[in-house]
């Protein structure tokens, strides 16, 4: 062998050698991030996993609340079960207290105890948010409050928001939207801040309402409104979120998949397949519908009349029957965190 060959089979010597390398380094860097990103998805599914279960539990705890009926020891077994996650602002004791616990995910947490040191438009940048959404991870929170009154439970609520990830986001006209279902306990329905859902769904179930905001952008959104009145087995079945899509591979993306209890009403048509069957149209209820004891308990003031005369008019295509009556007492009504006081005069 000649110099010149053994300088060149030293050369292709090294060449083979540092490709053995290259393939040696490829390989490990690709073994390395295909282990991060299984332990990714496993840490994201986890603590989906996880917040699942405690939601379940919270949620069970609520509905074991009777209204009216639970006592301040019910409430202070709930406050020290939750305390990791609860909180109150001002004096808790049982005359007087507002108690509210918050669940969240992950990166929901992160955003909210560290908004001010974190770069949002760097996370965008660097598209934090959609790994976080690809390998599982879903911004959802849960927040359950409950009102103690005089020693008893008087109120309680809980809502659940989902956010919907861009690439599960159907084509709606809207971009990345969230997902929020509220369902709180009113000692009256009769229309006024916070109270959603028209009265004449009264006249078919008294004691709870259902409707939808009109402002919400970014999200679709129902409220379920219930009396403390309402039979318990109403108000589970009224606040059984579907929590599976807290931890489902494919994205909830409407409110009847969160909850089951708004399917059929219709709330944001927008969101029904094109070929849904569309339910024959409705004569609204009339207020001589909606029974005379839920009038007179979203009533703000009842007249006690005597009839003195009636007579029946004709106005704009309708009858009409008109009284002259004679007022004998005036009963109105005041709230405190639910409470109501009636007098007489």
């Amino acid at each position: 062998m000649t110099f010149g060959n053994s300088l060149t089979a030293r050369g292709v010597y090294r060449d083979m050698a540092y490709r053995a390398i290259a393939h040696r380094f490829l390989r490990m860097t690709a073994l390395l991030v295909l282990g991060l990103c299984i332990l990714l998805i496993a840490l994201a599914q986890f603590q989906q996993r996880l917040l699942r279960y405690r939601v379940e539990r919270l949620l069970a705890d609520i509905h074991s609340v009777r209204l009216h009926q639970s006592t301040w020891n019910d409430a202070q077994i709930l406050m020290k079960r939750w305390g990791a996650w609860g909180h109150y602002e001002g004096n808790c004791s049982a005359n007087d207290c507002r108690y509210g616990i918050v669940l969240e995910d992950f990166g929901s947490r992160l955003l909210r105890t560290n908004a001010h040191r974190l770069n949002y438009d760097l996370l965008r940048h660097l598209s934090a948010f959609r790994i976080y959404q690809l390998v599982g991870g879903r911004f959802a929170s849960m927040v359950v409050e409950f009102i103690v009154q005089d020693g008893t439970i008087w109120r309680t609520s809980a809502a659940l928001v989902i956010q919907v990830p861009p690439q599960s986001s159907p084509k709606f006209g809207f971009g990345e939207y969230s997902l929020i279902v509220r369902t709180h306990s009113r000692q009256a329905l009769a229309d006024g801040p916070g109270i959603l859902g028209s009265d004449g769904q009264l006249a078919q179930h008294p004691d709870y309402k259902i409707g939808r905001p009109g402002g919400c952008t970014a999200c679709l959104m129902a409220t379920v409104i219930y009396t403390p009145h309402l039979a318990q087995s109403e108000i589970q079945r009224l606040t059984a979120f579907n929590l599976s899509c807290l931890t489902r591979l494919h994205a909830c993306t409407t409110l009847e998949e969160v909850l089951p209890a708004v399917r059929g009403l219709h709330l944001y048509p927008i969101t029904e397949p094109d070929d849904h069957p569309v339910d024959p149209p409705r004569l609204p209820p009339r207020p001589c519908d909606i029974p005379i004891w839920a009038l007179g308990r979203d009533a703000t003031f009842v007249l006690v009349v005597d009839a003195l005369s009636t007579r029946k008019e004709q106005a704009y295509g309708q009858e009409h029957e008109k009284a002259e009556v004679k007022v004998i007492a005036l009963r109105s009504k005041s709230r405190r965190l639910g409470q109501s006081a009636r007098y007489s005069r």
